[in-house]
């Protein structure tokens, strides 16, 4: 699965050049390097101002080069979650959720559109996710996932959580 998605979105992955949606992370980020307002600085930047606070720290120490490599990890683990974690709740042999999860990393459009643009929704999607695997067994640790999807997008505050049995 990860193979076939280095494979069709590998270009964007390595691209030395910011992606459709990472110019508004980066621009936040610059902008937060300098004192400045995200919101002020950068049109497009509509998300929690601790990811730019946390870009900056990256650009700090590691230059934009870290940056991006952050941004892009993110969005490829998130994909990669998202799409292993869904199909775990089939039950498919290890093999067909292998081959289904390679053909989704390669044709669905959200997975696609998300590697090739930069866009955190994966990695949003993949800690959502995987904050409700985790809710029943361990409740701290899905508070932390979805506490980390929502300094990144503030959309899973609306997921439909209940509470543990007991």
């Amino acid at each position: 699965m990860a193979l076939a998605g280095l494979l069709a979105h590998g270009s964007a992955l390595t691209a030395t050049a910011p992606l459709a949606d990472e110019s508004a992370y980066i621009c936040a980020a610059e902008a937060s390097a300098r004192g400045q307002s995200p919101y002020a600085e950068c049109p497009r930047y509509f998300y929690p101002p601790v990811l730019a606070r946390g870009g900056a720290l990256l650009i700090a120490h590691g230059g934009r080069l870290a940056l991006f490599a952050a941004l892009r990890a993110l969005v490829w683990l998130g994909a990669i979650a998202t799409i292993w974690l869904s199909l775990a709740l089939t039950r498919w042999s290890f093999q067909a959720r292998t081959v289904v999860g390679a053909l989704l990393m390669l044709g669905a459009s959200p997975i696609s559109q998300a590697l090739e643009l930069g866009n955190l929704s994966s990695a949003v999607a993949g800690l959502s996710i995987a904050a409700l695997f985790a809710l029943e067994q361990r409740a701290v640790l899905a508070a932390l996932l979805l506490s980390f999807a929502i300094l990144l997008k503030p959309l899973p505050a609306a997921l439909p959580f209940r509470y543990p049995s007991r």
